[in-house]
């Protein structure tokens, strides 16, 4: 008798420990509910202050954004290329000629570089200017150098 009483515990301590298992698993899953809900309350407070106003920077923002109309227009408008990308893809005598023929006067070839860098071409060698010089070299019909380091575009 005494023997079937420890095991009818036994089974009453390994029921509860099993209760007690269910139960933390239980509370684990609500703790990440309520981290959840705590931040979809956080958002939504966020939004409905600055759906008031209370947010200067978002205020600023809206109206800072343009129409739908400004909008529609810009998509269906050509696009102008940034001024760093103006030359991006292009040959480096190809843009120098471009440089040349805006500028309307010889440019010193350390001019030629630092604009050519801005509109968006990667001269890569450790001296840049003598890759600009050999490019002009190479195209001696469209390149007139003027004065030492001076180059101009020659019209036809």
């Amino acid at each position: 008798m005494a023997k079937a009483g420890r095991s009818g515990i036994r089974g009453r301590i390994d029921s509860a420990k099993r209760k007690v298992k269910d139960l933390e698993a239980k509370k684990l899953q609500m703790d990440k509910e309520i981290e959840v809900l705590d931040k979809y309350i956080e958002a939504c407070q966020f939004i409905q202050t600055t759906e008031r106003g209370g947010s200067r920077r978002m205020a600023a923002r809206k109206a800072a954004r343009p129409s739908r109309a400004r909008v529609a227009k810009r998509l269906k408008a050509p696009r102008k290329a940034a001024a760093g990308e103006r030359f991006k893809g292009m040959k480096i005598a190809e843009a120098v000629e471009i440089l040349l023929k805006r500028s309307g006067v010889p440019l010193k070839v350390s001019e030629m570089v630092k604009r050519l860098r801005a509109g968006g071409i990667k001269i890569s060698s450790k001296v840049p200017g003598a890759s600009v010089t050999a490019a002009l070299r190479r195209h001696p019909g469209k390149f007139k150098m003027t004065k030492p380091g001076f180059y101009a575009h020659v019209k036809k």
